[in-house]
């Protein structure tokens, strides 16, 4: 619903709603559509096309007869390096080596010093014309400064890539010119390679010869070490002389593993002798001592007498003495004695056994021992041995590997050398040292320059770029608004739909107004109804009920956009009144052909009620109320009072939907007057005639009212060439007329 202000005096702006989402921000600048450019300016560009076609030829004719050139060649092929002694075969050309050579070559055939010397040649002097520029006032004597700041100018040396040739050209206004400074220059450069291969030859050969007999004398001295070695440190013997090396080692490790055994044998039999004589209760005897000391002679004799004094004993028993027979009594005396007798000696005889022993294991202990010492030392000399001679073939085979690298040396060097004395001796008419002239320099057949398929894209190029370039720039330059893209180039701006010129519609629509009426199936027609899409939502979910259709400047288009709007409201059974408050130029009557008062005017002036003014048009639930009598529209100040706003107010009780048409802005006020009563407003702008600027400033004026800005519809846009829009239309057009065929 609309809201009145429910204190007069107060402005309606004071109450003004806060603008709808807008779109952001978009580029400063205009985005240019190449293809469209050139499909909209193709007769411009084919036009460009051949004049710069003439141009070119008509320069080419110009120049050949005004400032002819004609080339002379001399084309060289460069060699790799040549390979010196020692040298495989098929080794891989350095390229970087060859680049830097043609480079180097192709600098020093157009050097000054060349230069200078092809400026003395005789043939330049006696048999050129172009020497005669440059004579001095005597007719004899020429300015050689001036001929060689020429000859720079005209003269010019290059590697031809990727190849092993240089060029080298000399351009003249004559071809005889051309061919005898070519081949002057050839002559002076040759002349020059020649004393550098000298120059640089000698410079090099000495230094190479002082290396080569310095790295002779190493060799020398390496060998003489390496023979010294071999003597010094008997390398020179045979194999099997290694072979018994290795014999005497493994030996000498099993005799020395043999003497460890042994000596540890005896120190456990030592120590175990050393208890038995340290026992604490005497010393102890192995069963082995035992035997040995029984087999004493002083015991076994005493063995002998006791068993013989025991066979007396038992011979006398036997003849019958008795125990204390004195015979019997002296008897067993003896046997007494001799037992304690034998006793004695054989303790005597054990400790001598043992005594015997413990000599015995320290003797062969000491044997043991000196073994290990002795084959011990063998071992540690037998590696000392082998170790000098490891050192020495160590540095037998470091004396090897520095012959080895200096032998290199040689012969790179000796290689060098050959290769000095190979380029020392390629000297003839047609090669020095690496170059070689493949081709002479020959009387030119053509010119090379002006040519013909130059000069004819240059010319078409330049033309072409001209008008490409006054194209681009007028587009720039252009502020118009000519379709959605130039519209999105305004911040803040929304795009709510554009309405195609009605040239556009393939159904040969006559009257836009009644575009909804006549061709409902047009593309004019289908434009409205896209259009309409957005500001109904809008509408409906705000609640708003009214809407003013604002229009830029005059002949947008803001009549036809209103009637077309209300007649498809009005279609979908919503109750639409229409209010034409343009008292400057009214014409919605003439649409709807209705008479012209009383309108709004008339109940301004309160000269008619407001449903006296009603009028009902040919259309259902769509009502118009006119500008009014002629009379009342003369006061159009009073559409900015409060009885517009209750009028408003009234309506929009009334019906579902209330538009109001409005004069341009560009030519009054009443626009921003009425959007101050209202709760939304459309901007019409029409394509190709408001500019951007002009745009903005309005946007910024609706802006700051009451109603909310809900965006812009761009009218009468044409498909220009390279555009979309003529596709777009004809397509939807044809898809619509086969769906009601």
């Amino acid at each position: 619903m609309t809201t009145i202000n429910a204190r007069p005096g107060i402005p309606a702006a004071a109450t003004a709603r806060p603008a709808a989402p807008v779109s952001g921000g978009a580029p400063a600048t205009a985005v240019l559509d190449p293809v469209r450019l050139v499909k909209q300016h193709k007769w411009l560009l084919l036009i460009a096309i051949i004049v710069g076609a003439g141009v070119g030829f008509a320069a080419n004719t110009i120049l050949a007869r005004t400032s002819p050139s004609y080339s002379a060649q001399v084309i060289y092929r460069a060699s790799p390096p040549i390979a010196g002694v020692g040298v495989p075969q098929g080794v891989t050309v350095d390229d970087k080596e060859l680049e830097r050579f043609l480079a180097t070559q192709a600098r020093l055939m157009v050097s000054e010093s060349v230069l200078r010397a092809a400026i003395q040649d005789r043939e330049v002097r006696e048999n050129t014309r172009w020497i005669e520029e440059f004579r001095t006032s005597d007719g004899v004597s020429v300015d050689e400064g001036r001929a060689y700041r020429e000859l720079v100018k005209i003269a010019a040396g290059r590697p031809i890539t990727g190849t092993l040739y240089m060029n080298l050209s000399v351009s003249a206004p004559r071809r005889e010119d051309a061919q005898v400074l070519a081949n002057a220059i050839h002559g002076a450069y040759f002349t020059a390679l020649a004393l550098d291969s000298a120059r640089v030859n000698s410079e090099e050969k000495d230094p190479l010869t002082k290396q080569l007999n310095a790295i002779q004398s190493s060799i020398n001295r390496l060998e003489a070490d390496n023979r010294n070695l071999f003597i010094n440190n008997g390398l020179e013997g045979t194999a099997n002389q290694q072979e018994t090396e290795v014999s005497e080692m493994m030996q000498a490790t099993e005799s020395l593993n043999t003497a460890e055994q042994q000596r540890s044998a005896l120190k456990e039999r030592q120590d175990r002798l050393a208890k038995q004589a340290a026992s604490p209760g005497g010393r102890q005897y192995s069963d082995s001592q035992r035997e040995e000391a029984e087999r004493d002679s002083l015991v076994v004799q005493l063995q002998g007498d006791l068993a013989n004094l025991q066979a007396s004993e038992a011979a006398m028993a036997a003849t019958g003495k008795k125990e204390n027979h004195l015979d019997v009594v002296n008897l067993r005396a003896r046997i007494d004695a001799t037992r304690e007798m034998l006793e004695v000696k054989r303790k005597e005889a054990l400790e001598k056994v043992a005594a015997a022993e413990v000599d015995f294991v320290d003797q062969r202990l000491r044997e043991a021992e000196a073994a290990v010492r002795d084959t011990t030392a063998k071992i540690e000399a037998l590696k000392r041995k082998r170790n000098e001679k490891a050192v020495a073939l160590n540095q037998i085979e470091s004396n090897r590997l520095q012959l080895a690298n200096l032998r290199e040396k040689e012969a790179a060097i000796n290689a060098k050398l050959g290769d000095i004395n190979m380029i020392s001796e390629l000297k003839n008419s047609d090669r020095i040292g690496r170059v070689r002239r493949e081709q002479a320099a020959r009387l030119p057949e053509s010119l090379a320059f002006p040519r013909l398929e130059v000069m004819l894209p240059l010319g078409i190029f330049g033309v072409l770029g001209l008008t490409l370039g006054f194209i681009v720039i007028r587009e720039l330059m252009d502020q118009r608004v000519r379709g959605p893209s130039d519209m999105a180039l305004i911040p803040r701006l929304r795009l709510l739909g554009m309405v195609p010129d009605a040239e556009e519609d393939p159904t040969g629509i006559e009257n836009v107004e009644t575009a909804f009426k006549d061709q409902p199936l047009g593309a004019v027609s289908e434009s409205f109804r896209q259009l309409r899409a957005p500001i109904n939502k809008r509408m409906v979910q705000a609640g708003y009920k009214t809407l003013l259709v604002a229009a830029g400047a005059p002949e947008s288009g803001a009549t036809s956009v209103v009637a077309n709007l209300a007649m498809q409201a009005a279609a979908t059974d919503q109750r639409v009144l229409v209010i034409d408050a343009n008292f400057r130029r009214p014409g919605l009557h003439k649409v709807f052909k209705l008479g012209e008062g009383p309108g709004l005017g008339d109940v301004l002036a309160k000269k008619a009620t407001l449903d006296q003014a009603l009028q009902q048009t040919p259309f259902a639930n769509l009502t118009l109320l006119s500008a009014g009598t002629v009379p009342t529209r003369s006061v159009p100040e009073r559409l900015s009072t409060e009885s517009m706003t209750q009028i408003l107010a009234e309506a929009a009780s009334k019906y579902d939907l209330v538009i109001l048409d409005s004069a341009p802005a560009m030519v009054a006020g009443d626009a921003i007057a009425l959007a101050n009563r209202v709760d939304a407003v459309v901007m019409v702008v029409r394509a190709l005639s408001e500019k951007r600027g002009y745009i903005a400033r309005l946007r910024d004026q609706l802006s700051d009212v009451r109603a909310e800005m809900l965006g812009v519809v761009l009218n009468g846009v044409r498909g220009t060439a390279g555009g979309y829009l003529k596709k777009n239309i004809r397509t939807a057009y044809e898809y619509q007329s086969a769906g009601n065929d």
